[in-house]
């Protein structure tokens, strides 16, 4: 009884958007198939392998994209990237213009982090090179590649728990340009000692809705809940345009979090 208990809290929390890492399945690639070609500018910050930015080119032909990382890209990643039009920087994305220095894993690097892990096994966290690497803010990149604030830009933020640094690095912009876009939650967030809770108001005070990813659509996070501040592996959609912009139908589900049953956009 136990056992059919906790089967199936663990499927509601997947159905509200928790406990999925997989790409298949988390709403990522569903989220960019309905929204990407509304955009112009697609940055895909923590690039790593490039699967994101090679999807989005797969969905939109004409829309522009840069990708960013911490660890360097080789000569072979860059060439096969201008093929398909895909443009890397070699620098990554921080709150200001700067050189950082940061923690390398050679086991796992796509774990790289500006914060020194602690969220992970002793084994990968415990074997790292330090190492350094210029940084840009998002508002310096736009200037330097001379883009329109007239554009609509589409961000992707993956970095390992430094994700709502870059957010709010955009404050005094939001009003200024046109951004949307989903960030990755979890874990990583804890080495910097950083809250959803102050980035989803944050957004808010700024005339943003924030919609958590799920593998059927979005859901709309209509009040934080303290349920939320759990660290487990999510992604979030912000945007100031209606919902109905992006998806054309919805269904309802049970609310994790209140008697009124939520939204499933898609």
């Amino acid at each position: 009884m136990i056992f059919k208990k906790t089967k199936k809290f663990r499927e509601a929390l997947i159905e509200n958007g928790y406990l999925v890492s997989n790409r298949n399945k988390n709403g990522e690639f569903l989220l960019l198939k309905k929204v990407i070609n509304k955009f112009d500018i697609f940055f895909d910050i923590g690039f790593y392998k490039g699967e994101i930015s090679n999807y989005v080119r797969k969905v939109s032909k004409n829309i522009s994209i840069f990708g960013f990382d911490l660890n360097s890209f080789d000569k072979k990643t860059f060439l096969k990237n201008k093929k398909k039009n895909i443009i890397l920087k070699d620098y990554c994305v921080l709150e200001e213009n700067k050189k950082t220095r940061y923690f390398f894993y050679p086991k796992r690097p796509e774990l790289s982090s500006i914060a020194k892990r602690k969220d992970y096994n002793p084994y990968i966290a415990e074997n790292f090179l330090n190492r350094n690497k210029n940084g840009k803010k998002i508002i310096s990149i736009i200037s330097d590649l001379k883009l329109s604030k007239k554009k609509e830009y589409f961000i992707k933020i993956d970095t390992d728990g430094y994700e709502s640094k870059i957010i709010f690095s955009l404050k005094e912009y939001l009003t200024k340009y046109s951004f949307a876009g989903y960030f990755e939650y979890g874990s990583g967030w804890k080495n910097y000692n950083l809250k959803l809770k102050e980035l989803f108001y944050f957004l808010k005070k700024n005339k943003y809705n924030i919609y958590r990813l799920c593998n059927s659509g979005v859901i709309e996070i209509r009040f934080f809940s303290e349920l939320d501040e759990n660290y487990y592996q999510s992604h979030f959609f912000f945007t100031k345009k209606d919902i109905n912009f992006f998806f054309n139908k919805f269904k309802f589900i049970d609310s994790l979090s209140s008697d009124t049953k939520e939204k499933i956009y898609y």
